[in-house]
């Protein structure tokens, strides 16, 4: 009889070859996820849920990057990832997603969903919270000066020491992320590296608005170009800055699904796109 089970750190082998599939380049990717949710969740190993069989062998997963966040009253912030379901069981699938939501006080995201997951999370409760990601080119707003008139490295991480953001600073910092301010304000950003030019994804804000991104929006562009070689900077649309012009955009869904206080906006803080960036 098959069942459905919480993943614990002991199963991270044979999940990573059931999703891989003997492909040693997968399996590399899906070693990033397990190593993420080390770093970021020290005291909580919830990877996700799986279906077991009568043999006891993995035939489904559901995975989750989680994390604390003291901007949401501590409540645990669950990021679905992969979900792959072995055809003979794929009849198990909604009753896997049921399993992976049932734990009310938490708040779950998904900011990878096909167009199929998509049609479904939102008889599951989740309400959309984005539509896509905008991406700008950065050296169409530079600004030529001596200075970039940004806080980064230690100079920006001091502006919020004995903050709640202090944490999720440092946390990323370790795993390749760039931090600069303006004035009070802070945006994260991962550096995805690439040859020639590397590209800038904006994962978390502080103090932010649309309005005050707009006015350091040359300062950021020329410091991500002219100190990191960024020619592009991944922004999703609710956090984009107002009235500047995207050179493209990727469609995709984003969803939530639990209970957030309105002036609060979840932003991609210890979830995707990490575990697909880092090294």
């Amino acid at each position: 009889m098959s069942t459905f089970l919480r993943v614990k750190n002991d199963d991270k082998q044979e999940i990573i070859s059931f999703l891989a599939k003997n492909d040693e380049i997968k399996k590399k990717e899906y070693e990033k996820f397990f190593k993420l949710q080390s770093l970021i969740s020290q005291k909580n190993s919830f990877y996700g849920w799986c279906i077991r069989d009568h043999e006891n062998k993995v035939r489904g997963f559901l995975g989750a990057l989680t994390h604390q966040s003291p901007h949401h009253k501590n409540k645990l912030i669950v990021n679905m990832t992969n979900w792959e379901v072995c055809e003979k069981y794929r009849s198990m699938s909604l009753g896997l997603l049921g399993k992976f939501i049932k734990n009310n006080s938490y708040i779950y995201t998904n900011y990878s969903a096909s167009k199929d997951v998509q049609k479904i999370l939102p008889y599951f409760g989740f309400k959309e919270i984005d539509k896509g990601t905008n991406v700008f080119s950065s050296y169409k707003s530079l600004k030529f000066t001596l200075s970039f008139r940004l806080k980064f490295g230690k100079d920006a991480i001091n502006e919020f020491v004995g903050t709640d953001h202090e944490k999720i600073i440092n946390d990323h910092l370790r795993i390749g992320c760039i931090f600069v301010v303006s004035f009070n304000r802070g945006y994260l950003f991962f550096k995805q590296k690439k040859f020639p030019f590397n590209s800038f994804f904006l994962i978390h804000v502080i103090n932010f608005s649309t309005k005050s991104f707009r006015t350091d929006w040359k300062k950021i562009c020329s410091f991500a170009f002219f100190r990191h070689l960024s020619s592009k900077i991944f922004i999703d649309k609710r956090f984009s800055p107002a009235k500047i012009k995207p050179c493209q955009f990727k469609k995709k869904k984003m969803f939530m699904k639990g209970e957030l206080i309105k002036s609060m906006m979840l932003t991609r803080a210890y979830s995707e796109p990490l575990q697909k960036l880092m090294k």
